[in-house]
């Protein structure tokens, strides 16, 4: 059951700015950096591949001499001197911890709702709550990560031909995110909109929502 009251809700101690929810906001860049430095110990079972992806794209630390510069093969977020910065379109910037976390993949958004004692919404709820007008800043911020495979809907009946074979290979291997980007053509922004990526991406420009547990 999707239950009204289970909308999106924010996390103590973050500012309400872009992605909201009239309940709250989505992590401002402070949180997700208290939440890495709490998490060493790589986890087992599922979470193995996600493991992997964070072996191999974790920020970068580097030393008081370094200066931070672009590299397209390298994480999204660099450490150096004990700041964070991140890629964006003019280069790496000084993260800004009053603006929603950007460039985070699946798995670290659903580690960072599992330690704040919260969840990603599943896509159908993201969806009843975005055409209830109980969420903010659904579109033009980030595209919002979900809890739900890219699977096809029930009765779903692929084309024959190219066309159905280019959306079936598709079908595997992604989560589904809703909303839209800053960088999205504005025919794509719409609330029945599938968007699906890699549960290990982070190039895009990604974030994420928090939502409560039925009561």
């Amino acid at each position: 059951m999707i239950r009204r009251g289970a909308c999106l809700t924010r996390a103590p101690g973050t500012r309400a700015a872009s992605s909201t929810s009239r309940k709250g906001s989505a992590p401002s860049a402070t949180r997700p950096r208290a939440f890495a430095s709490t998490t060493s110990s790589p986890p087992t079972g599922r979470w193995s591949d996600g493991w992997r992806s964070r072996a191999v794209s974790s920020p970068t630390a580097t030393g008081s001499n370094s200066s931070p510069t672009a590299d397209t093969s390298g994480p999204s977020w660099r450490c150096v001197d004990d700041r964070l910065f991140a890629g964006t379109l003019a280069g790496l910037a000084p993260v800004d911890p009053a603006l929603p976390v950007c460039h985070v993949s699946y798995y670290e958004a659903d580690a960072f709702a599992r330690w704040a004692g919260k969840h990603l919404p599943a896509e159908a709820e993201w969806e009843v709550a975005a055409r209830g007008s109980e969420l903010e800043a659904v579109f033009g911020t980030l595209w919002q990560w979900t809890r739900s495979a890219y699977l096809p809907y029930p009765g779903y009946q692929p084309e024959t031909g190219a066309l159905g074979e280019y959306n079936g290979k598709f079908m595997v291997n992604q989560m589904v995110l809703r909303g839209s980007s800053f960088a999205t053509p504005r025919g794509h922004a719409r609330v029945s909109y599938r968007n699906f990526f890699p549960p290990s991406a982070r190039w895009q420009f990604t974030g994420l929502r928090l939502a409560d547990f039925p009561a």
